[in-house]
């Protein structure tokens, strides 16, 4: 499976993989949070269907514009296949489905090599313990762009499970009914 940025922009409705087989691509995007622009709507082929992803966020190390910092290293040479060479960055995706729906078409080995391709944040920090991606955790940029959403917390905190093919519980939900009469 090739995961590649090609340098297209996201549209309303994102265009197939422009890649044939099993590829996910990075489509680029201008949203800003708070600073930063690290988000990368994807396109996405698994076993021939073509499967919607969340997007996901990448963080490049002293960069505020991820898809800049890829636009340069495709015009050094780069093909734009991931892994990006000579570049320190993390990725979290906008929801642990992301890896979940990879592992559930291709296996969980394909979603442990997506991961490592694109730095997984949850993956080199719980499962590698990767040093160069516990520095990029602990920058403004993770915090304030990659972990500004609930459910992209959720996929940094219990994403490696996926790759360790644990259950992962929700614990401590409680819920409150209200009948009509108020009790």
């Amino acid at each position: 499976m090739q995961v590649v940025y090609l340098s297209r922009r996201s549209r309303r409705t994102n265009p197939p993989p422009q890649i044939a087989g099993d590829v996910i691509e990075l489509l680029t995007n201008n949203w800003d949070d708070y600073g930063f622009k690290t988000t990368f709507p994807v396109t996405c082929r698994l076993g021939g269907e073509i499967v919607e992803l969340p997007g996901l966020r990448l963080l490049v190390a002293d960069e505020r514009t991820s898809s800049s910092a890829l636009d340069r290293a495709r015009d050094a040479g780069w093909d734009g296949v991931f892994p990006v060479p000579d570049t320190d960055y993390v990725s979290v995706p906008g929801e642990i489905t992301f890896y979940e729906q990879i592992a559930g078409a291709l296996g969980v080995e394909v979603a442990t090599e997506v991961a490592t391709v694109l730095r997984d944040a949850s993956y080199l920090v719980n499962v590698v313990d990767d040093a160069d991606a516990k520095a990029l955790v602990d920058s403004e940029g993770f915090g304030s762009s990659l972990q500004r959403e609930r459910s992209s917390m959720k996929a940094f905190i219990d994403g490696w499970r996926v790759f360790e093919e644990q259950a992962i519980a929700v614990q401590n939900l409680g819920f409150r009914f209200e009948n009509a009469v108020g009790n």
